[in-house]
C-alpha cells in the first residue's frame, strides 16, 4: 500500500515524496505527463491555507531532478508585449547532445505572459552543453542595460568550466526582444575553482542614466562548498560582450574572510530619490552575526548594519518593496536560522524606506516564524497583489509541516496592516502550503502582471515537487492577483 503524505489537494494528486557536443535539445522522460498551462478559465487567487495544488495554471520540468522552478525572475516585460514574464531555472535538466548527454547541464525557459492568452504553452530557452553546468542556478531580470527600451536578463550557470577551473561559474547576459530563442549577447566568466559565478545576480539603474547596471555574485565558495570572503563584479549600463567577471568596471569586496558576501542582493530605491540602490548580504560576517551594506552610485561600501544574533544569517535572502505606499521602497531582510520564537523558526525584518535611511536604518516590522526549524525567511518577494498601489510581501518557510506532511513549505502574505515588531507568521491570513513532504516552496517565488489587468499575479517556484513518480521534476503554480 502506497500512503500519501498530503500537506494540501487540489485538481492534481501529488506522488509519495522519499526522505563535447554541443548541446540541442533536453527530452522529457516518456513516464511524466508534464504541467504544460492553465487548466481552466478559473481565476484562483490566494486566500487562507491555499494549497499550492490549487494554482490555475501549473508548469512542470520533463526529467527526475530538473528542479524546474528552483528560481524564477518575474515582474519585468523582457519581450517587448507589455506583459511580464517569467524566467525559470531547471539547473538539474538532461540536455543531448548529438551524441552524447550530458547531465545536470540545465536550462532556463522564459514563459511569455501574452501566452496566457492561448494555451500558457513554455517559450525560448538556453541549455546548457557541458556535464554539471547547472544552466539556470540562477535568474534575474535586470532591467534595460543596452537602451532599447526593453527589459533584458541574466542566466547563472554556476557549475560552468572555465579553462582547467572547475565550477568557476558563469553568467549569460540575454537581450529582451521579441524572438523565439534565448541567446547569448555576453558571458562573463568566473575566475576561481568552485567559485560558482553567478551566484546571485541583480540589476539597478544607480546613476540614473536610463540603463542599468548589472550585479553579479562571484567567488563565494570553495571546493569543500563552505563559504569564503566572495565578491560581486558590477558592469556599467551599456553594450557588452565576452569578459572574465574579473575585468568588471568594479569590482566589490568587504575584506571579511568566509563571510558570503553577495549571497543575495536586491535593488530599489531605499531613499526615495528617485534613484535605486543595491543592498548586498554578507550572513557570516562580524563573526556570524551578518552584515548587510547598501551602495549607491558611488559604489562605496560604506554604510551597513549588523544582524542581531550570532548564526541567524541575516540577508540569507534580501528583497525591496515599497510596502506603505510613501514612494520609498522599504529593504525587506531574511534571517532563517532566527531563534526569537523558537530555535530556527527565522525572522524577517523590514526596515522602512524614507530621506532618512542612510542616517539610521529604522525597523518598521518584524515577522517570527511559527514553531522550531520553520525557517522563515528563507525566501522573499514583494509585488502588489490586490491592486492598491502598495506592494504585499512574501516570506518563505520553506520547513513548515502540516499534519503529517514535513517540509512541504509555506508562503505568507502580509500587507501593510500586518506590519509591526514581533509579528507571529501564524496570525497572518493568507498562505499557500506545498502539496507533500520535502516540497520545501517557499524560496522560490516573485510577483508580475502576465495578464495585463494591473495586478501583480503570485509566481511560485517549486523545484523538488515530485511528478508521475518521478522526483525532484519541480513545477511553477501561477496564482492570479485580486487577494
Amino acid at each position: 500500500m502506497i500512503l500519501l503524505m498530503l500537506a494540501c489537494s487540489g485538481d492534481a494528486v501529488p506522488p509519495e515524496s522519499q526522505p563535447s557536443d554541443s548541446a540541442s535539445e533536453s527530452r522529457p522522460d516518456s513516464e511524466i505527463e508534464q504541467l504544460t498551462g492553465c487548466s481552466s478559465d478559473e481565476r484562483v487567487t490566494v486566500g487562507t491555507d491555499t494549497c499550492v495544488l490549487e494554482a490555475t495554471c501549473s508548469w512542470s520540468g520533463s526529467v527526475s531532478r530538473a528542479y524546474f522552478g528552483n528560481n524564477l525572475a518575474t515582474g519585468q516585460d523582457v519581450d517587448g508585449d507589455g506583459r511580464d514574464d517569467v524566467l525559470i531555472g531547471a539547473p538539474g535538466t538532461m540536455v543531448y547532445g548529438d551524441t552524447e548527454a550530458f547531465s545536470a547541464a540545465g536550462e532556463a525557459v522564459l514563459l511569455s505572459g501574452a501566452s496566457l492568452d492561448g494555451d500558457g504553452a513554455l517559450g525560448a530557452n538556453l541549455l546548457g552543453g557541458e556535464v554539471n553546468q547547472y544552466m539556470g542556478s540562477a535568474t534575474a531580470f535586470v532591467g534595460d542595460v543596452d537602451g532599447d527600451g526593453v527589459s533584458d536578463m541574466l542566466i547563472g550557470a554556476m557549475g560552468s568550466t572555465v579553462g582547467a577551473l572547475d565550477d568557476a561559474g558563469a553568467a549569460i547576459l540575454v537581450l529582451g526582444g521579441p524572438g523565439e530563442t534565448l541567446t547569448a549577447s555576453a558571458t562573463w566568466t568566473g575566475g576561481d575553482a568552485f567559485g560558482r559565478a553567478a551566484w546571485a545576480m541583480t540589476g539597478a539603474d544607480i546613476d540614473g542614466d536610463g540603463l542599468s547596471e548589472v550585479f553579479i555574485t562571484d567567488g563565494i565558495k570553495d571546493e569543500e562548498d563552505d563559504y569564503l570572503e566572495g565578491r560581486v563584479h558590477v558592469w556599467m549600463g551599456g553594450m557588452h560582450s565576452d569578459a572574465p567577471l574579473a575585468d568588471a568596471d568594479v569590482v566589490l569586496s568587504s575584506g571579511a574572510s568566509r563571510s558570503g558576501f553577495g549571497q543575495a542582493m536586491a535593488s530599489g530605491d531605499f531613499d526615495g530619490d528617485g534613484v535605486d540602490e543595491v543592498a548586498i548580504s554578507s550572513p557570516y560576517a562580524a563573526s556570524y552575526t551578518g552584515q548587510t551594506w547598501v551602495v549607491g552610485q558611488d559604489l562605496a561600501l560604506s554604510f551597513s548594519f549588523l544582524g542581531e544574533e550570532t548564526y541567524e544569517i541575516p540577508g540569507w535572502k534580501l528583497a525591496a518593496g515599497d510596502l506603505d505606499g510613501d514612494g520609498a521602497d522599504e529593504l525587506i531582510l531574511g534571517a532563517p536560522l532566527n531563534d526569537t520564537a523558537d530555535d530556527a523558526a527565522g525572522q524577517v525584518r523590514v526596515y522602512a524606506g524614507g530621506a532618512s535611511f542612510f542616517d539610521e536604518p529604522t525597523l518598521a516590522g518584524s515577522f517570527n516564524g511559527e514553531r522550531h526549524d520553520f525557517q522563515l525567511g528563507s525566501g522573499l518577494a514583494t509585488g502588489d497583489l490586490d491592486g492598491d498601489g502598495d506592494d504585499e510581501l512574501l516570506m518563505g518557510s520553506v520547513n513548515t509541516y502540516e499534519g503529517f506532511v514535513t517540509k512541504g513549505g509555506r508562503i505568507y502574505v502580509a500587507g501593510a496592516e500586518d506590519l509591526g515588531v514581533g509579528v507571529s507568521a501564524a496570525t497572518l491570513s493568507r498562505n499557500v502550503n506545498g502539496a507533500s513532504v520535502k516540497d520545501y516552496i517557499g524560496a522560490s517565488m516573485g510577483v508580475g502582471d502576465l495578464d495585463g489587468d494591473g495586478t501583480g499575479d503570485l509566481v511560485i517556484g517549486a523545484g523538488y515537487e515530485n511528478l508521475d513518480g518521478a522526483y525532484d521534476v519541480g513545477a511553477v503554480h501561477l496564482f492570479f492577483g485580486g487577494i
